[in-house]
């Protein structure tokens, strides 16, 4: 039998979707240190294996201020980008039998781990080997093709990308597990401060890099030369960065896991220690910002509400640039898409992000601008659709409604027509 009622809800049925659905919020814009922030290319780009001079090369060519660089060192000091010190994780090198005897076992800094590693190896059987992406849901067709680069080579990268985009382009360096190395005779820093000054790094330490790379009109690429090349180090660890402080004036960044049941390598604190008035104001006194897991800012369980870390960060003058940004996986920030992830943390404050997908970050990042001056813009601040897309809506559900009226109006009629001829 037909009913009005069913006919009447085939027009509004497509339209439920937009109405129900939930996503992250969008909060109240929030004055950040930096007017436009800073995309960090993570450990280069998704689209290439992890560490590799030409995923640096392809984030900075898509407009990343960034690269990010993971450190650990052979064991003649030589610097080289890997995530991991236990190397079978990023490399080939299970498939190398002249370093089958290699494989050992070692306790890093508390965790038992077997397999290859970097101090074992000086530099010249390192370039030897080959990386792979690690990740599965990633592609693979560049795996084994590109060597694992020096700390030289990527700043040589950079400076002759600088040369040729003639603009800022930034290296992030984390010294990775630093007490360990330095527990085993090869601090990381030493040899990374003397690189740093080789390349003339040493110049730039007070010039924080998003004043540098915009002005109000845009980007501000008639800069000093030697201020085109920006550095920040950062490190999970706390005792190397308050000794770097003493020794030199580059930026340093502390990082801060979300790792509850974990602590700090070499303090022993707990990661939510950091993060109090106390520890942002311990680390206001060697570093520069901190480096936050995006949760400790906004994370979904917790009500749809965001936190004050930024502002409180903010009120110690630390810059905060959370990680990490994934276009593959947005599930720990509750959100329906990259862009929407963006615009919630742009929109929070941040002062840059670390992202897997330094294009969608750039993206996100121009998308949210527009949306800050809604005379240049159809987008809305809160809001899925245009105000041309939001008025076709309401236009196609009026003229359903006046459509399934008539209809409904026609059918009582003749109902009642038919009532009445069977009382007749």
């Amino acid at each position: 039998m037909f009913s009005p009622l069913l006919f009447l809800s085939l027009f509004f049925v497509p339209f439920f979707p937009h109405l129900i659905s939930s996503d992250c919020p969008i909060f109240p814009q929030v004055n950040s240190f930096c007017s436009i922030p800073t995309v960090v290319g993570h450990r280069g780009i998704a689209y290439r294996p992890p560490h590799t001079l030409t995923g640096y090369e392809k984030s900075v060519d898509i407009g990343a201020e960034y690269v990010e660089v993971d450190l650990v060192s052979t064991k003649d000091s030589v610097l080289i980008a890997l995530h991991d010190v236990e190397m079978s994780l990023s490399t080939d090198v299970p498939l190398h039998p002249e370093f089958a005897s290699r494989k050992t076992t070692k306790n890093i800094q508390g965790q038992t781990e077997t397999g290859w590693f970097p101090e074992d190896f000086t530099w010249n059987e390192i370039k030897t080997l080959r990386v792979y992406q690690y990740l599965e849901n990633r592609s693979s067709d560049y795996d084994y093709l590109y060597p694992v680069p020096s700390l030289d080579s990527i700043l040589q990268l950079v400076s002759n990308k600088v040369k040729e985009l003639k603009r800022p382009i930034g290296v992030y360096l984390e010294t990775k597990n630093p007490s360990y190395f330095q527990s085993i005779g090869l601090p990381l820093e030493p040899t990374l401060i003397q690189t740093l000054t080789r390349f003339n790094y040493s110049v730039n330490a007070t010039y924080p890099f998003c004043q540098l790379a915009y002005d109000e009109q845009g980007r501000n690429i008639d800069l000093p030369e030697q201020y085109l090349l920006q550095v920040y180090i950062q490190s999970f660890e706390t005792y190397n960065l308050r000794n770097l402080s003493l020794t030199t004036t580059l930026p340093l960044i502390q990082l801060i896991s979300y790792a509850n049941s974990s602590k700090q390598a070499d303090t022993g604190k707990g990661w939510w220690e950091l993060v109090t008035d106390e520890g942002l104001a311990e680390i206001s006194e060697y570093a520069v910002g901190i480096g936050p897991n995006k949760l400790w800012i906004y994370d979904p369980a917790n009500n749809g509400t965001a936190s004050d870390l930024i502002n409180r960060a903010h009120n110690f003058g630390l810059l905060v640039h959370p990680y990490t940004f994934k276009s593959d996986d947005q599930t720990n920030s509750g959100c329906s898409s990259p862009d929407r992830e963006y615009r919630l943390f742009y929109s929070l404050g941040v002062d840059g992000v670390f992202s897997d997908f330094s294009d969608d970050a750039i993206t996100g990042r121009t998308e949210w601008l527009a949306s800050l001056h809604p005379s240049n813009t159809n987008d809305d601040d809160d809001d899925y659709f245009s105000e041309a897309t939001r008025i076709a809506i309401i236009i196609s559900t009026c003229s359903a409604g006046v459509l399934a009226l008539v209809i409904a109006v026609i059918w009582f009629v003749r109902q009642v027509r038919r009532t009445v001829s069977y009382l007749g």
